[in-house]
């Protein structure tokens, strides 16, 4: 088996949100009713743990990541969530709006709790779209609580060539002063979800990334349908991305993570990004894709690949012409011990 192996696991645990930004991924509303069960995502993080102390292939997972929609929704459930996936040796990491920060006080009566229970990161999700639901003043409370109460927090951004909100007015803004840099992690505007219908037409960022995709097999999730994801799940559910359908049976999520491993469609957007799927295949078939110059990121090249009507059936012939030379070079590369997100990207 090659060394390419989850790293994290993030729970969708709902999608349902108080926000309906014009760019989620997940469509998610307050109109949105899916939700994971809290016991539920319990027993498949005991089924991780257990796996992990039993199995090796399981000896890089770390990281359970609780996503939504948005997680906060779910109360004390979330805490107890935390709470139960730090007693089973993860580090945990929460993302969120932050509109639950209306005060300082409550704000910080929230986060102590979930720092209490081991909440190991706060991730934020901001920027000019969050910006129409959620107030600049409400969102920076949000941050500044955890920075004050201990929680390490990244502010998520999806920058577009004439946004407001980027790395700079962010750092200026949010920052508690006293030399505290606000880390925020930019990134670009996909066409998926909601976005795909109501933002296209958006300008393509120069300096957008079309390559190795570090989020398939490494960082596959759990969506609040209950199905196994073989990615983050950025791109709106499809057959071809779900490796298992609803993981509720004893042993499912850690045979099924185990298979994702193995599947050549997956190993070839890890290793080349799903963009070079469809110009190989623009190649190899005679199919118009669209040039590399108008997609705005991977997410969006998979959701091009996987919904062109074209494309989709022409898929399982491509995954076994290149099969052997994607074993091949992944063996290579495993061999040199270069199989990691990181070196993969600088090749």
């Amino acid at each position: 088996m090659v060394g390419i192996a989850p790293t994290n696991v993030a729970f969708h645990v709902m999608y349902a949100c108080p926000l309906s930004c014009a760019h989620c991924c997940f469509a998610s509303s307050p109109d949105r009713s899916e939700s994971l069960q809290v016991q539920h995502v319990k027993h498949l993080m005991s089924e991780l743990a257990d796996a992990k102390d039993h199995d090796d292939f399981f000896g890089k997972l770390r990281t359970i990541v609780f996503t939504g929609g948005e997680p906060f929704l779910l109360g004390k459930g979330l805490v107890e969530l935390v709470s139960t996936a730090t007693s089973l040796g993860f580090k945990t990491q929460v993302v969120t709006s932050g509109y639950w920060a209306k005060s300082d006080v409550g704000s910080a009566r929230r986060l102590s709790k979930l720092k209490d229970a081991g909440l190991g990161g706060l991730t934020l999700s901001w920027d000019d779209y969050h910006a129409e639901f959620v107030d600049a003043s409400v969102a920076r409370r949000a941050y500044q609580a955890a920075k004050r109460g201990g929680v390490p927090v990244t502010v998520a951004s999806v920058v577009t060539e004439d946004c407001y909100w980027t790395g700079s007015t962010i750092n200026s803004f949010f920052s508690l002063g006293d030399g505290d840099e606000v880390r925020v992690l930019e990134s670009e505007l996909n066409l998926t979800g909601r976005a795909a219908e109501v933002l296209r037409g958006s300008p393509v960022r120069s300096d957008r990334y079309l390559g190795p995709c570090s989020y398939v097999i490494t960082g596959p999730a759990v969506n609040a349908n209950g199905n196994l994801l073989a990615c983050c799940g950025a791109v709106p559910e499809l057959d071809q991305l779900v490796a298992k359908r609803s993981v509720a049976d004893v042993g499912g999520i850690a045979q099924a993570l185990k298979d994702v491993t193995q599947s050549a469609l997956f190993q070839w957007i890890y290793l080349k990004g799903p963009y070079d799927i469809l110009r190989w295949m623009s190649e190899r078939y005679g199919v118009a894709t669209p040039s590399e110059g108008d997609v705005h990121g991977n997410c969006e090249a998979c959701y091009i690949l996987f919904n062109s009507e074209e494309l989709r059936p022409l898929i399982e012939h491509a995954v076994r012409e290149r099969a052997s030379e994607i074993a091949g070079e992944l063996n290579f590369l495993d061999a040199l011990g270069w199989l990691s997100a990181e070196k993969i990207r600088q090749l």
